[in-house]
């Protein structure tokens, strides 16, 4: 599929199959954000995946947004790892973090629709030296 295709074709999911999704292709999807380039290579970017319906409970509740997919990727990066900008102390993690996120949908462009893991990107700092 091209570029362009791929934009066209783009849409807001409202609602998850309740179907489990494969370990294969998990897998797949997650070795991609781990291959994903990160400043100075330092690879700050951590994936945490919920699958249990405790789990999936509790990532209901850092969101108004209750889609009921069957697995949840949290993406986040450590800001202690990441690589800081020494001219003004910039934090690069959340740029990593993006780049991972976008190379593990790219990862599924040549999958068939239903094979797909659908994204619903939901931005929240649930961050803090206390959660590592």
């Amino acid at each position: 599929m091209k570029f362009e295709e791929l934009c066209d074709a783009r849409y807001s999911l409202r609602k998850f199959d309740s179907r489990p999704v494969e370990a294969e292709k998990l897998q797949k999807v997650l070795e991609a954000g781990r291959k994903a380039p990160t400043a100075h290579n330092l690879q700050p970017q951590r994936f945490f995946v919920m699958q249990s319906e405790e789990a999936l409970a509790k990532a209901d509740t850092c969101t108004a947004c209750h889609f009921h997919p069957p697995v949840v990727i949290v993406a986040a990066y450590d800001p202690e790892i990441a690589w800081k900008r020494e001219e003004d102390g910039k934090n690069h993690g959340e740029i990593d973090v993006t780049l991972a996120v976008s190379q593990m949908i790219c990862r599924q462009q040549n999958w068939d629709w239903e094979q797909r893991m659908l994204v619903c990107l939901i931005q929240k700092n649930c961050w803090s030296s206390s959660q590592r």
